[in-house]
């Protein structure tokens, strides 16, 4: 038989499959492929409204699809007060509904850690391993048993499938459980790993807080004396003579190196160190030429300012 995994008598089978009616749904008088088509409403369209619309006589599966996605956004039934409930908020309540039952599963059993979890999953799927090899028997028992004997076998594998199906949806939530608690484990950590990196930078920012502070006050002193030397300069527009008050007002000290012979000439070094500033050190061909440059542009637009 179709519903059989493997070849069944005809003697055994039950008096709902007597020869005769065997016969009857064999070659040509079979009904398979030749039955009258009908519509399956939404089970969420009130019954009033089943009426609404008659089919034409055929109706394939595509057309009847279609109808079901015409029901779903509220295309369909036209004229009506009727109002669907969005696939979103439906999804949405779907996954509460989810959690509430893993939340009452943990609850009952006396889940609370990943431990309790795979202990209790162990007792399922050895409950379950025995329950399916218990309905695989009786299942072989029925097919060799008299009419009597069956109707005995058939409620005890009643009794076992149902079973098995209890079993089925606890191992289900079981397995969804392990999954949530991965997620939210591994998104905890990853909220423990960016609060610990958060806080290896404010450490090091700390740490880097004097320095910093003693690099900018380091720089404002550098940036007042610059001040201060060129306000001293802006005194003096004219220097007509260099008078000793004028060396101790500009410079700090000289220093003097030694002198070389390169070629037959004589070099010497000379640092002159500015107060407040420093040494000032000499520009090079290409700075002087842009800042000569630069001079000249400004003359010719007027904006030169007279020393």
């Amino acid at each position: 038989m179709p519903q059989y995994e493997h070849f069944t008598r005809l003697d055994t089978l039950d008096e709902r499959w007597p020869p005769q009616e065997i016969s009857r749904y064999m070659g040509a008088a079979a009904s398979f492929g030749s039955r009258p088509a009908r519509i399956d409403y939404p089970k969420q369209l009130p019954q009033e409204l089943h009426d609404w619309f008659q089919p034409f006589v055929r109706t394939s599966h595509i057309y009847r699809q279609y109808l079901h996605y015409c029901y779903l956004p509220g295309i369909l039934p036209k004229n009506t007060d009727y109002k669907p409930t969005s696939p979103y908020l439906k999804e949405y309540l779907k996954k509460l509904d989810t959690f509430t039952e893993q939340v009452r599963y943990m609850g009952k059993y006396h889940i609370e850690t990943l431990e309790d979890l795979y202990a209790d999953r162990n007792v399922l799927e050895t409950e379950l391993a025995a329950l399916t090899n218990q309905r695989r028997k009786l299942q072989n028992k029925i097919r060799r048993a008299t009419p009597e004997a069956k109707v005995t076998l058939r409620e005890a594998k009643a009794g076992v499938t149902a079973r098995i199906t209890e079993l089925r949806k606890r191992l289900k939530l079981n397995e969804g459980i392990e999954e949530r608690s991965l997620k939210m484990k591994e998104k905890t950590d990853l909220l423990y790993a960016n609060e610990y990196r958060a806080q290896e930078e404010q450490q090091k920012l700390k740490a880097a807080l004097p320095e910093m502070q003693t690099y900018l006050e380091t720089e404002t002193d550098k940036t007042e004396n610059l001040q201060r030397f060129i306000d001293k300069v802006k005194k003096l527009t004219e220097i007509k003579e260099l008078t000793p008050e004028l060396i101790h007002e500009f410079i700090d000290r000289i220093v003097v190196y030694a002198p070389k012979y390169l070629d037959g000439k004589r070099y010497q070094v000379v640092d002159i160190y500015y107060s407040g500033v420093g040494i000032l050190r000499e520009l090079i061909p290409e700075e002087m030429e842009e800042a000569f440059q630069k001079r000249l542009a400004k003359q010719a637009q007027g904006k030169e300012i007279p020393a």
